[in-house]
Order: structure tokens, then sequence, then C-alpha cells
């Protein structure tokens, strides 16, 4: 017998949309967690729980094994009003308890799961087919990372798969914590030496990272943090191709091509590559800073995005072959305040 599992669908897409929703915060307390907000995306998806909504019970490395082979993906990542999306197939995990990386056409996501808590998932019908759902909190109740399925995967493979990992409480609040007792730390050997140096940034380990940046001499400089959104348009028009490495501290995506449109709105930017978008508010740039990395034994000029809390919200860089192109780009950069 079948194990799949409908909800109605109205219910289900307004609590997920909500909860994935960039923002949060408030006031009030949830049930069992004095700390997270009522009002937190956590909080508010796990009110469903019981209904549309089925809270998962912390094997993380075994529930994103089991997603290869299900089909193509899309995967979100967001910090604060940043966003990362990407499009894709996964086909390769190494995956320990601690967090690692997943891999396959258009895809590259690293994870760290010591800093998730709590996970959901939800499987309804739609006009266009089933629409399948991941998503996962830190302890503070923010969102770390989405998941959905694409139109042709195997939501039945997904439904066995979302039941082996159901919690065995369902109650409609938010529990004190989902995580795996074995959680603790990431295993780094997964991890590229490009990534080893950018994810401690993502995740806010390195405290007064921007008086680091100002002692390090010729191998940093700041520049006008409004420049850079000129910089997104000027690569976008030239189709140059682009690395992008953006995340929390839960989870960090990367993309690597050529991309191919770039949107400023008000305050918003939007960088578009083939399977992948980019969005962020220029307001939440507080510091730009372009700096010599040493990877693979070359150093490689690469544009880093700090917000207020002097935590990486994205860097970028040029292809990994050296790039002329992509260095004249930041060498004319202005500095902060056009100096």
């Amino acid at each position: 017998m079948a194990s799949r599992v409908f909800h109605h669908p109205a219910l289900l897409r307004a609590r997920w949309r909500t909860a994935l929703d960039i923002g949060g915060g408030g006031s009030g307390a949830s049930s069992l967690d004095e700390l997270v907000p009522a009002s937190a995306p956590a909080a508010l998806l796990a009110s469903g729980c019981g209904g549309p909504v089925l809270r998962l019970d912390g094997r993380w490395n075994e529930l994103l094994q089991g997603l290869i082979g299900i089909g193509n993906i899309q995967v979100s990542v967001h910090h604060g009003e940043a966003r990362q999306t990407a499009y894709g197939l996964l086909s390769t995990a190494q995956l320990t308890a601690g967090g690692g990386w997943l891999y396959g056409p258009g895809l590259d996501l690293r994870v760290f799961f010591d800093r998730w808590a709590h996970g959901f998932a939800g499987l309804h019908d739609t006009d266009e087919g089933v629409q399948a759902t991941l998503a996962f909190f830190d302890r503070s109740g923010q969102a770390v990372l989405g998941i959905r399925l694409g139109p042709h995967a195997n939501t039945d493979a997904f439904s066995r798969l979302i039941y082996r990992h159901r919690h065995a409480d369902q109650r409609s609040c938010l529990l004190a914590t989902q995580a795996s007792p074995l959680s603790a730390g990431c295993d780094q050997r997964a991890m590229a030496a490009s990534d080893a140096v950018l994810h401690p940034l993502l995740r806010g380990e390195q405290p007064r990272r921007l008086e680091a940046l100002r002692s390090a001499g010729p191998l940093a400089r700041a520049v006008d943090p409004q420049a850079t959104v000129n910089l997104l348009r000027v690569i976008a028009e030239r189709r140059d191709p682009l690395c992008w490495l953006g995340g929390n501290h839960g989870a960090a995506l990367a993309f690597r091509g050529r991309a191919c449109r770039c949107l400023v709105e008000d305050d918003s930017v939007c960088l578009a590559g083939f399977g992948f978008i980019g969005q962020l508010q220029a307001q939440q740039i507080a510091s730009a800073w372009v700096v010599q990395r040493q990877l693979d034994e070359h150093h490689r000029p690469l544009l880093e995005l700090y917000d207020a809390g002097e935590r990486l919200i994205a860097a970028l860089g040029g292809p990994q072959n050296e790039c002329p192109v992509w260095n004249a780009l930041l060498l004319g950069l202005p500095a902060p305040g056009g100096h």
C-alpha cells in the first residue's frame, strides 16, 4: 500500500509561503521554546503539523541522501533579505552527521547540520500536479534551506522518504529541537579549498572581520557597496562567466556559469544565470571588499559583500582561470564615497 499523503492545498500553500518568506520575527512565544517567537517562520509552519505539514525527525543526512535520483529540485538559501535559488538534479552527496556537500547538474550545495533545529515536509495536489516541499530552520526559527521538487520528480518516492523520516510527535506547535544528537560540527573533508575559506564567514565564525581586512594592506581594498550593483549589471550585459557563493550559517549555495540578466527595481537586485537566481537588497550591503584570496596556488580577486553584522552575504569571482576582464572590472570599482 502506498504511503502517499495529501493535504488541503490552499492551507498548505499559505503556510509554506508564509514560513519561507523573507523576514519574520515579532512578539510572543511558541508552545515549547520561549526563545522562538510565535511569528517566527518555523513556528508558523509547525502550527500546521497534524494537518497539512509533517514534522521531520532530525536525521538530516539520511533524509537529504534519499533525495538522490528523485528528480529535478529547486533549492533556496536565505540570508536575511538575500536569497539564492538554484534548479538542477541532485546526483552526488558526501554527508556525515555534521553536514557535507550535495552536487549535481545545476546544483552545488553545502549544508551544516549543527545549525539546523527544525524540519518540515509537505505534499499536496495543485493544478500543475503534485507539489512536494522541504523546509529547514535554525534554533531561532529562521529559514536556512528550502527544497521543492520539480514538476517531473518522483513524488511517490518523496512521499515514502518523508514518511520514513516523520517525527513521532506531530502536535501543532514548535518543539524545543528536532536536531539529531549526532549533528555536531561539519566534515570539512568534503569542502573545496575555497569553501573552507569562505564558509566560516557565512557562518559568522570570524568576528571583527572588517578590522582584519583593513589591516590586510594590498590584499584587501574597500569599495563602494552601491557600485557593486552596477558591476552586476555590466556582468549580465556582457554575459560574463561568474562564480557566486552565498548563504547562511546552515547552508551555502554556489553557482558557476554565465550571468544572463540583472534586474534592479527600487532597492531590490536580482541576478539570473542558467538555472540560478541571486536576489539581495542593495541597502543590506553594508560594506564591500575586493580581496585577494589564495585559491589553487594563485591569488584570485573576489568581491565580498558583508552585512552590518560583518557576516558575508555573498562572494563573487571570475572564472577559475585567470580572467583579465574580471580583474579590470574590479579595479574600476571606486572606493567608498567615490574617493
